[in-house]
Order: structure tokens, then sequence, then C-alpha cells
């Protein structure tokens, strides 16, 4: 989506996502449930290398409301870009800057 409000959302995003993650990492996977309205489920884990299997990340609690907030925040975004029925999404990210987001309805 180019629209500025949702790259800044998904930056800060990003931006908390690289704070949990120990400097071995490659690849990072945060998955993302909205069971309801106020209720938010994050997975993180990452890849040591592209082969490797993942491990599991968590959050540090201090950083968990922080992390929820920012989550709903481009889950917003999503829905604003005409995905009212996204039930969570599935983001990735790669040391070398590729990126992707899957909607999940």
């Amino acid at each position: 989506m180019p629209d500025p409000q949702y790259r800044r959302r998904l930056q800060d995003l990003t931006d908390m996502l690289l704070m949990t993650l120990p400097a071995s990492w490659q690849e990072v996977t945060l998955r993302t449930g909205f069971p309801s309205g106020t209720s938010t489920s994050l997975e993180i884990s990452f890849r040591g290398s592209l082969r490797s299997q993942e491990t599991s990340v968590s959050i540090p609690t201090p950083m968990t409301p922080d992390f929820a907030r920012a989550a709903r925040a481009v889950l917003a975004e999503l829905v604003l870009a005409g995905n009212p029925g996204c039930q969570g999404y599935v983001f990735r990210l790669s040391k070398s800057g590729k990126s992707s987001l899957d909607v999940e309805y």
C-alpha cells in the first residue's frame, strides 16, 4: 500500500520488532491475531540463517502494551485499505530488507 500513514504504522511496528531480536537474526516472522476488540495475540520467531529452524522470541513485558498498540494500528490501516474482514496478519522481514505482509481472514 502506498499510503504514508500505513507505511509509518508499519515502520513503528518494525522498529519494535527489531528491538526484540538477537544480532544473529536473518529473517523474522510476526504472526498477529485479534480475537476481540481488545485482545491481541502476537507471536514472533526468527531464523539465524535462511535454512535454520524458527526460534520463538518473547516480547519483554514492559513492551507488550506498546507492541499490541502498534500491531492494532497496522490492522486499522489494513481495514481502511479494504480488508474489513481481517482477523490477523503475518509480517515477514529479512535482514536484506525484503518484507511481506499476508492478511488473514
